[in-house]
């Protein structure tokens, strides 16, 4: 995990378990992935109903994407960071209400016109 410049095992674990889960979703090589990929992850839970997970769960999956695109990139693993855009996107701002985050379809939608 030499993308990880992690200070914790607890760190590193929550970086490794989201990684994973995001690759038992998308089983893909990482060249394929994309924003939608990674908006659909954030979203949208393992059952594909909008995402129950609290903002900062959000949050802390968002920057595990975040640094390991960045690194992967740099590295030239890939050619594009499909992570690039994502913190744009309001996933959730405090209360877990399900009215307060984005569905998919819009969060798919908003990433578009970023491009």
């Amino acid at each position: 995990m030499d993308y990880l410049n992690a200070d914790t095992d607890s760190t590193r674990r929550t970086y490794r378990e989201t990684l994973n889960d995001f690759q038992r979703r998308h089983p893909m090589h990482a060249e394929r992935v994309r924003a939608e990929h990674l908006i659909d992850f954030l979203t949208t839970d393992a059952d594909g109903h909008d995402t129950k997970r609290a903002p900062a769960t959000l949050k802390r999956q968002r920057a595990v994407f975040r640094t390991f695109w960045q690194w992967a990139k740099r590295k030239g693993y890939v050619k594009i960071n499909p992570a690039e855009d994502l913190d744009t996107l309001v996933l959730g701002s405090g209360d877990s209400r399900p009215g307060r985050w984005l569905t998919r379809p819009e969060a798919l939608r908003f990433a578009g016109r970023l491009r």
